[in-house]
């Protein structure tokens, strides 16, 4: 019980490490005056928001290992996580 715990602490301390400056930078270029800017970040808000996180962390753990990119559960977790609060926070 008390590994099982370490584990999602360290997961939440990473993912909020990571994805607060990230969705901040984020959401400043969603409102940058650069129109290419604008419409990627736009983009990568609307699909992070728009799939489900489980299928997030489907495409990571399965998906990206047939392109040969490859990550243990661990990191797969972070990653996922880290995606969907940056697309929250914008």
């Amino acid at each position: 019980m008390i590994e099982g715990i370490k584990i999602v602490l360290s997961v939440f301390v990473l993912t909020l490490v990571i994805s607060i400056p990230l969705g901040i930078i984020i959401s400043f270029l969603r409102n940058s005056n650069n129109k290419l800017i604008s419409i990627i970040s736009r983009g990568y808000i609307l699909i992070v928001r728009g799939t489900p996180l489980l299928l997030q962390l489907i495409f990571i753990f399965f998906g990206l290992p047939i392109i040969g990119i490859v990550f243990d559960r661990f990191a797969v977790a972070v990653i996922a996580f880290f995606f969907k609060l940056c697309g929250i926070l914008c």
